[in-house]
């Protein structure tokens, strides 16, 4: 969570909480695209989307194709599956920071396996800063 003076709480676990389908920890997803996404990079490999969450990635994805307010435009236009079978092995992870690591790395694998990545979070604190950013005065 980011306090009104802009420093990050750690303590804090976006969607975590009673309800919020939250069980345990954050976890890294992808998720294939179809072709309509953009061009391939490489046409051997599919366009993927790189995610984190704290739910479980079938409610992310299934939120993502509902659309809304925490959709992401791209899978909910061209989001064909999850590809369990490119993040399978990834931990869980404690803190949003540990998990936008992760997937930010995932990220950089595909990329440099050929895939064309979408997505991708910069993180609660550094969305904040773009949106709002401190008066430097």
């Amino acid at each position: 969570m980011v306090r009104v003076d802009g420093s990050v709480w750690e303590g804090y676990v976006r969607g975590s909480g009673e309800g919020s389908g939250v069980s345990g920890g954050r976890r890294v997803y992808v998720v294939e695209l179809s072709d309509a996404a953009g061009e391939r990079s490489n046409p051997a490999f599919p366009n993927v989307y790189v995610g984190e969450t704290g739910r479980t990635v079938e409610e992310r994805f299934a939120t993502h194709k509902a659309g809304g307010r925490t959709a992401s435009r791209t899978v909910t236009r061209f989001g064909l599956q999850l590809r369990p079978d490119l993040y399978e092995g990834l931990p869980e992870y404690e803190t949003e920071a540990e998990s936008v690591a992760a997937e930010q790395r995932l990220r950089r694998k595909l990329e440099r396996q050929g895939y064309t990545v979408h997505g991708g979070t910069m993180g609660m604190a550094q969305t904040m800063a773009v949106r709002f950013p401190r008066d430097g005065g």
